[in-house]
């Protein structure tokens, strides 16, 4: 529902923060022509933004004649490092004219760790734990015995990244692999990363940045509780057609059954959001965002 206030504040941008979820996750067309066929139908160019989440948002905006502008700053495999520093440039960059733009973040769960290498930049690496009795985890209870951290991946940009590159990280991998290990432990990881999302949360406010956080952060039960007035009003949370509310995103896509997988009948086996998923996504998030702000109109008439 739009809203009636007059005093809303006025969007030209959005930019969108997060993992393959926001990225527009499973849809790498030119990886998997099992995509391509599935979705030749569908009136709409087959890349992977419009497929996002954030181009579903683009074209809601589109549709209803707004000038606001959609730019979409995810990538598959990162976390919460990787949102934090980019938004901190564009803040950097932009710290006297912050009034009409939107962060839209998603700050991803566990297993991922930012490294910056001298020579690429930054990359990411994803771990998993493993245990006595359970080969792959990314909770550890008090209970799991014998707890390893395994690496499962690295790369720069996952799907994207050229062979030379590749084999760059692959020669680093080892040592990528053996820190992660010497240095990883779930509830001092856990710990950390509550603090530092909630200290970035804190900023934003002192700062008065416009922001809307468009999944739950993962975090101990303790961060969660003393630090959830942080972002009260701020977090989407989505209604399922049978009116069930959730803070998740990957929780709403699983019981609304909106995922690739769900979506192109188990043919792809792929549990990120589908074209139809992300785009209740998007029209959920644009309904929270018509409580608090506008966004600039074309005139109809000399658009038609």
């Amino acid at each position: 529902m739009i809203s009636e206030n007059n005093n809303l504040k006025e969007l030209w941008e959005i930019h969108t923060f997060g993992t393959s979820f926001t990225k527009g996750g499973g849809f790498e067309f030119r990886n998997n022509p099992l995509l391509k066929e599935f979705y030749k139908n569908y009136r709409v160019p087959k890349i992977q933004f419009n497929f996002s989440w954030p181009g579903q948002l683009q074209e809601i905006l589109h549709e209803d004649f707004k000038k606001t502008k959609v730019f979409n700053h995810a990538e598959s495999g990162y976390g919460h490092e990787k949102t934090i520093r980019d938004c901190h440039k564009i803040i950097l960059e932009n710290k006297d004219n912050l009034h009409d733009k939107l962060f839209i973040l998603e700050f991803g769960g566990f297993g991922r760790k930012d490294h910056h290498i001298n020579e690429l930049g930054y990359i990411i690496s994803n771990y998993h734990f493993e245990s006595k009795n359970n080969d792959f985890l990314f909770v550890v209870d008090d209970d799991d015995e014998d707890v390893k951290v395994v690496t499962h991946g690295i790369a720069k940009k996952y799907h994207e990244d050229d062979e030379e590159l590749k084999n760059k990280i692959k020669n680093i991998e080892p040592i990528i692999s053996n820190f992660n290990s010497e240095t990883i432990e779930f509830k001092t990881a856990q710990n950390q990363m509550g603090i530092e999302i909630c200290n970035f949360v804190g900023f934003l406010n002192t700062l008065g940045v416009n922001y809307l956080i468009s999944s739950a952060p993962f975090m101990s039960y303790e961060h969660s509780v003393h630090f959830s007035k942080l972002w009260k009003g701020k977090r989407v949370i989505y209604t399922t057609q049978d009116g069930d509310k959730d803070f998740d995103m990957y929780g709403f896509l699983f019981k609304s059954k909106l995922r690739i997988e769900d979506e192109t009948n188990g043919l792809i086996k792929d549990g990120h959001g589908g074209y139809k998923g992300n785009k209740e996504i998007a029209k959920q998030i644009y309904e929270k965002m018509q409580e608090n702000y506008s966004f600039p109109s074309h005139d109809k008439k000399n658009e038609i």
